[in-house]
């Protein structure tokens, strides 16, 4: 439960990060690597809890020769 809340601390973080820099306005790299890089370790950190979940952030992440590729994945949650 303790890891839960801690991991749900750092989304909201994230979430808080996403609103204080707007980065669909400014467009700002290091924001949006910071993004990535925050989403990277949520997909690792998620992996025990729920990893189908985890597994389909991962794969939209990519290392190449020390560039981050982003490439649009499949939805996280179907809507029911």
């Amino acid at each position: 439960n303790e890891s839960l809340i801690h991991l749900w601390e750092f989304i909201s973080f994230g979430d808080e990060y996403i609103n204080k820099n707007k980065p669909w306005e400014t467009g700002n790299p290091e924001v949006i690597f910071n993004l990535v890089a925050m989403l990277d370790n949520i997909a690792v950190l998620l992996k025990p809890f729920l990893p189908a979940t985890s597994e389909k952030i991962a794969e939209c992440i990519v290392r190449r020769d020390g560039v981050l590729i982003v490439k649009k994945g499949p939805l996280l949650f179907p809507r029911i």
